[in-house]
């Protein structure tokens, strides 16, 4: 069975945010992932929780703290309401 597109998007990312993260360009936490441990933790609000280093420009009010969600879709143009999980959609900035 082939890889859903997003599985192997996050994966392609993970490689890259985790080099950003060995070299210190960002800090990074990786939240467990509560579709893969079904009812075993509660959902979380983002894939990753961000932190960028001081100097940082054009943040959202010099926010340097940020959750992260990596969403991928061969089919999707936009990512719509519905494709976030309710318990993520309460760290979204608007």
């Amino acid at each position: 069975m082939a890889a859903s597109i997003g599985k192997v998007f996050e994966r392609e990312f993970a490689k890259v945010i985790r080099h950003l993260a060995e070299t210190r360009a960002v800090g990074l936490a990786r939240f467990p992932d509560s579709g893969d441990a079904g009812s075993l933790i509660s959902a979380q609000p983002s894939d990753y929780l961000l932190g960028l280093p001081p100097g940082c420009t054009g943040l959202l009010d010099g926010q340097r703290l940020m959750f992260l969600e990596v969403k991928a879709s061969e089919e999707h143009h936009k990512l719509g309401k519905a494709m976030v999980r309710p318990a993520q959609r309460g760290a979204i900035s608007k």
